[in-house]
């Protein structure tokens, strides 16, 4: 009896907060092979850094006014320990599309400890201009200064630093926020590329990203 052939590791968006993961995020699950879910964080934060799983009763009571998990619209199977809660997450997302052959979701933080899970994940990695992203933080009234505001950008870049060192080059993708504002269809091309399925125009379909502008009063901060 022939079997389904076993859909490949998760692949994740990894970004600091602000950079435009939303916008690229966006573009991804508009993809007519991709399933890509939203903020995925309350998933690592269930992980200790060295690789230890939260108990599920614990797991649980951290979700329980984890507004980011609630708006995903996800259940928590009953019985199940941590690390087959985590794959059944990533089959719930994969189940929005009609078999999809890429499934992912964003993560900003700790992001090296889904490996844990995932020793052969893939990972898409947005960068944009640190100046930029602390400026974008104080126009959201989320720090008070530019120094604040880089912060959790500095936190991302140097995890991401160590971390990209020990993925071989075709489980990385690094991508610059700017390079997408300016030519998001050939960026998304190269994506596509790197993910192993054909350019989908419904992923530009909406519109590209406004163009980039540096600390210009009034401007709007970009999601995610």
């Amino acid at each position: 009896m022939a079997t389904e052939p076993q859909r490949p590791s998760p692949v994740f968006l990894v970004a600091a907060p602000r950079t435009g993961a939303a916008t690229l995020r966006h573009m991804l699950a508009h993809h007519r092979d991709i399933a890509f879910a939203p903020m995925f964080d309350f998933l690592v934060d269930g992980i200790s850094p060295d690789g230890r799983f939260m108990k599920r009763d614990a797991f649980l009571r951290s979700l329980e006014f984890n507004m980011a998990y609630k708006r995903l619209g996800l259940t928590i199977p009953p019985g199940l320990p941590f690390a087959a809660i985590a794959q059944n997450l990533i089959e719930q997302v994969a189940a929005t599309k009609p078999a999809p052959l890429i499934v992912g979701a964003t993560v900003q933080r700790h992001f090296d400890r889904l490996l844990w899970l995932w020793p052969d994940a893939r990972f898409i990695h947005l960068v944009r201009d640190g100046r930029d992203v602390a400026y974008a933080h104080v126009l959201a009234g989320k720090a008070g200064n530019m120094w604040h505001g880089i912060a959790d950008w500095v936190e991302a870049e140097m995890l991401w630093d160590r971390m990209s060192h020990k993925l071989p080059p075709d489980r990385q993708f690094t991508l610059k926020y700017e390079s997408l504002v300016g030519e998001p269809q050939y960026e998304l091309h190269r994506i596509c590329q790197f993910l192993g399925v054909p350019f989908d125009p419904a992923m530009i379909a909406s519109g590209p990203p406004p163009p980039a502008r540096r600390r210009r009063r009034g401007r709007r901060a970009p999601d995610g």
